[in-house]
């Protein structure tokens, strides 16, 4: 319940994520940056690759994926390179 606030290497940000058993979405603005992303799926199964897709599309900002409790899925980054 509320937002989550850690540092990255742009500094200060806030996320929110949620999921059902069907569905998975993530949001994750970088404030000095001012840029945020919105994910949304119709798949639990999609969480694995959030943290490949924020890296690959706002650059590395070291999301806190432990504290969520889902682990990056090891080809994403992989695929999302070709």
């Amino acid at each position: 319940m509320g937002w989550g606030i850690f540092k990255t290497p742009c500094g200060d940000s806030y996320f929110k994520e949620g999921h059902d058993d069907g569905t998975a979405n993530y949001m994750l603005c970088i404030q000095r940056k001012r840029r945020c992303i919105l994910l949304m799926s119709n798949s639990v199964r999609a969480e694995g690759i959030f943290v490949a897709l924020v890296d690959n599309l706002l650059g590395p900002v070291n999301l806190p994926w432990q504290w969520e409790g889902y682990a990056p899925w090891p080809k994403a980054k992989v695929l999302l390179q070709k």
